[in-house]
């Protein structure tokens, strides 16, 4: 199948110009896979990102992922390697525009209440501190 003319291809691109792509789009996939050496990604900071920029998610059930995104709660999820249900995460926001305000509100909730730097300071200090006490 031929992507042109509904995806571009951008490549590689700084935290400004990905920034501005997030504030053009609509809503937000990544389809994440195992490696074939069964390496895999944690969390994706680029779903973080997208959650906490207000999109809807659509991804794959991998890795931790399934701790960030709640299917069909605070984004769609699909098996790896199903294309067709990614589709159907893409269609359901297409064909569901009223629900996306109730999805990135919970997603944009997610992200605060995990990923608030100043409460990952706060818990990294006190794992630091632990950490020291046990040392001496």
């Amino acid at each position: 199948m031929k992507l042109d003319p509904f995806v571009d291809l951008l490549g590689a691109m700084d935290a400004a110009s990905i920034a501005r792509e997030m504030e053009r789009a609509h809503l937000f996939c990544l389809a994440s896979e195992t490696a074939s050496d069964g390496d895999i990604e944690g969390i994706p900071n680029v779903l973080k990102e997208a959650m906490a920029s207000g999109l809807p998610v659509v991804s794959t059930n991998h890795a931790g992922i399934p701790e960030l995104i709640e299917h069909k709660r605070t984004g769609y999820l699909a098996p790896e390697r199903d294309d067709l249900e990614l589709a159907n995460g893409i269609r359901f926001f297409l064909e569901h525009p009223e629900r996306i305000p109730s999805f990135t509100k919970k997603a944009r909730k997610v992200i605060e209440q995990r990923f608030d730097i100043t409460k990952q300071i706060k818990v990294q200090e006190r794992l630091y501190d632990e950490f020291i006490k046990k040392t001496r």
